[in-house]
């Protein structure tokens, strides 16, 4: 799917099963000001870009979804997502997805992410950040907050298993298990 709209809003949805050979195997949208991704299930999609891939847009949320088995030949096995001002990743569960870099989640050139409550098992990067990858480099007030949160089983051959954050302004780690 790709989507330029004004807001999006992606309830109720399960997209799954889907393959891209040169763009993302789920869910793809851009400039959209308004994300809300809620009570989803993303599950075995292959692509460059794993299961959803979100670009430039000022807000975005995901809520209570599952993102399980996608795999990615680049970023962002579970989710990609680049150049949004402000992300709530809340109350998810990331399980087996594959990417090169960033078995999980990649956030890039982004103000603000939170990332609360959410489970992220068994995610692998070939590279980089098994779990999740975040790095800014234009922004120098970005900042990164990953509260209350379990990661297990998840790998990278080179760099950060868990969490591997580069170039932020601001990083808070909070009751992590």
């Amino acid at each position: 799917y790709i989507i330029r709209v004004h807001a999006l809003y992606l309830m109720y949805c399960k997209v799954f099963n889907n393959q891209a050979k040169d763009s993302t195997g789920g869910f793809y949208s851009s400039h959209t000001r308004l994300n809300c991704v809620v009570k989803s299930v993303i599950y075995n999609n292959t692509g460059v870009y794993g299961g959803l891939r979100f670009i430039q847009g000022k807000y975005m949320v995901i809520h209570k979804c599952i993102f399980y088995k996608n795999k990615a030949t680049s970023y962002g096995g579970a989710i990609r997502i680049l150049k949004i001002d402000k992300i709530h990743i809340l109350r998810n569960l990331i399980i087996g997805n594959e990417a090169s870099i960033a078995g999980g989640i990649i956030c890039t050139t982004l103000k603000s992410v939170v990332i609360m409550n959410c489970y992220l098992c068994k995610n692998v990067a070939q590279y980089l950040g098994g779990g999740i990858y975040i790095s800014n480099f234009v922004y120098t007030n970005s900042s990164v907050m990953v509260l209350e949160s379990i990661f297990t089983g998840e790998t990278a051959e080179q760099e950060g298993d868990d969490i591997l954050v580069k170039n932020v302004w601001k990083f808070y780690l909070y009751n992590i298990a």
